[in-house]
């Protein structure tokens, strides 16, 4: 990237940039407002280019344009910061011929840049492959989100939660009614996820940002809400209660970016993120992951037990 930067003369970042892009680089949503010329087809598109990985059968990223100039002036800008990377930009809209866009799209791509209409168009032919994309920006997002509502486009947002102030979140874990976790029972399971806060609590509040002790995080992830759900037999060692322990290096524990897999019922698809720095986990005085490595069968008996009336049964 710092070679494709080089070559498209960034010597140093703009205030938009220098928000937006280690943001979006931890895999969070973010809005950005800037004046017309303050780089912020860059400020995405830097990320974005960042974030791809192997190509696969579609395209893993799609920027939503108005209009066909706008598209096409985002194209250009993607291309130059792809200098010498092997990237592929499509860019897909109305005025021209279709038949270029069909062969491109035929190729393979790892970013498309198209208006709404045309965008469409490919997938009612079937010749736009949506199964990949994992990153969606909208330029001119109030503009885009006024052709939804005239066209009654269907638009589902999923997001990453984070508080932005993290002045916020420190005093909010000092706290002494803060209870740390997240459940919506399910309800949004396609529009919120979370699913890395307990490695990130350790990794980033606790290693990075020295937030609290190491001691408190523990307490709070783990006998601080059995004391609240009143699960008489969890959140503590002692002998005749549940062995459940995690075994983790508080130099390494953190939580990789968030990746999209369809694992669910009928192919729903639900956002995860892998973790590092976790030596091994124990239920019930059986290790089930050793170093990253499942040790027991996903279909064969598992060790836990249902909670009923606050304690494991059987």
């Amino acid at each position: 990237m710092l070679k494709s930067l080089a070559h498209a003369h960034y010597a140093t970042p703009t205030p938009i940039q220098a928000d937006f892009i280690p943001r979006a680089l931890d895999g969070l949503d973010v809005i950005g407002q800037a004046k017309t010329g303050t780089g912020k087809t860059a400020a995405f598109g830097i990320p974005l280019i960042e974030m791809l990985e192997g190509r696969s059968r579609g395209p893993q990223g799609i920027i939503l344009a108005p209009t066909r100039e706008l598209t096409q002036q985002i194209v250009g800008e993607l291309q130059k910061l792809a200098h010498a990377r092997d990237v592929s930009v499509c860019g897909i809209y109305g005025g021209e011929p279709i038949e270029r866009q069909l062969k491109a799209l035929s190729r393979g791509v790892d970013l498309v840049v198209g208006t709404p209409g045309r965008v469409l168009d490919h997938i009612e032919r079937r010749t736009l492959y949506m199964g990949d994309i994992f990153h969606v920006v909208l330029d001119e997002a109030d503009l885009m989100l006024d052709i939804g509502l005239e066209t009654k486009l269907e638009a589902r947002f999923r997001m990453a939660l984070f508080n932005y102030e993290e002045d916020e979140v420190i005093a909010l874990l000092n706290g002494k009614g803060t209870v740390v976790g997240l459940s919506d029972a399910g309800a949004h399971a396609s529009q919120l996820c979370d699913a890395c806060f307990s490695t990130y609590l350790m990794g980033h509040w606790v290693r990075e940002r020295k937030a609290i002790p190491i001691e408190r995080a523990v307490w709070m992830l783990t006998a601080r809400p059995a004391e609240v759900f009143a699960l008489s037999d969890r959140g503590r060692l002692a002998p005749g209660l549940a062995g459940d322990v995690l075994v983790f290096d508080p130099d390494k524990i953190g939580c990789s970016r968030l990746r999209r897999v369809s694992d669910l019922p009928s192919g729903a698809d639900r956002l995860v993120a892998g973790a590092y720095g976790i030596d091994a986990v124990i239920v019930n005085g059986k290790v089930i992951c050793d170093h990253g490595h499942d040790t027991v069968a996903p279909d064969g008996p598992l060790p836990g037990r249902l909670l009923r009336h606050g304690r494991a049964s059987a």
